[in-house]
């Protein structure tokens, strides 16, 4: 299930509607407390939200009582699988629960998805690669003093990663984002490992091989980064 929603977490569910074109057919995948769904109908989407119990999807239906929101029980992908969809959402769960739900699908993905992983996306990458699903547009956005990534994966685009599917293949999609400095250094201060090593002897950060800019001083010495979440 989602990560319960509070109100500091708008600005990170606004930046997932406001990448969904109005009016658009969505479905929002572990709608939780039906925040993300209400925003989405507000800006004139057709919306079917989903939970995978009966007591969530209970709950769900109380939630979203007094909209236009389709409340649809059962996990992951599987109950739309009949359904004709212009976009997936799947906001607010970790990287690998993303992944599980993308690798449980029963056919190949018919739709394009919207994915705001909570934690950081290596493994989201291994299933884009592996599904051979590329990024097309991606932002970052602060919420709750933390920076989150959201990345839209159009149907008909092959994977556009690095040729392994690591943390590092996800990040150079955001270097032009204005927060992209500052997730940077959030993700190696939570000792993260995305590929970058502080072993370069002018002080610059690499990704990839990849000059990304100076280095700062975060906490590491000049060794890979290699504890995981």
């Amino acid at each position: 299930m989602r990560v319960v929603a509070s109100s500091r977490d708008e600005p990170r569910l606004r930046a997932v509607a406001e990448m969904v074109a109005p009016g658009s057919t969505v479905a929002d995948v572990g709608s939780g407390d039906g925040r993300l769904a209400r925003m989405l109908a507000s800006r004139g989407c057709t919306v079917i939200a989903t939970e995978k119990t009966r007591g969530q999807t209970r709950r769900l239906t109380t939630a979203i009582s007094g909209t236009t929101v389709r409340v649809v029980e059962g996990f992951g992908l599987r109950p739309l699988r009949d359904l004709c969809l212009d976009v997936v959402v799947i906001s607010g769960l970790g990287s690998r629960s993303i992944a599980r739900i993308l690798e449980d699908a029963p056919a190949a993905l018919p739709w394009s998805l919207l994915l705001q992983p909570m934690q950081d996306p290596e493994a989201l990458a291994h299933a884009l690669r592996r599904l051979n699903r590329g990024v097309g547009r991606a932002r970052l956005v602060r919420s709750r003093s933390r920076i989150y990534p959201v990345l839209e994966v159009p149907l008909g685009l092959g994977w556009n990663g690095g040729p392994v599917g690591r943390r590092e293949d996800l990040l150079p999609w955001f270097s032009d984002d204005p927060l992209w400095d500052a997730w940077r250094d959030e993700v190696l201060q939570r000792g993260q490992r995305a590929g970058a090593r502080a072993s370069d002897p002018g002080g610059r950060w690499r990704l990839h091989g990849e000059d990304c800019g100076p280095r700062r001083d975060v906490g590491h010495a000049s060794t890979s980064l290699a504890s995981k979440i």
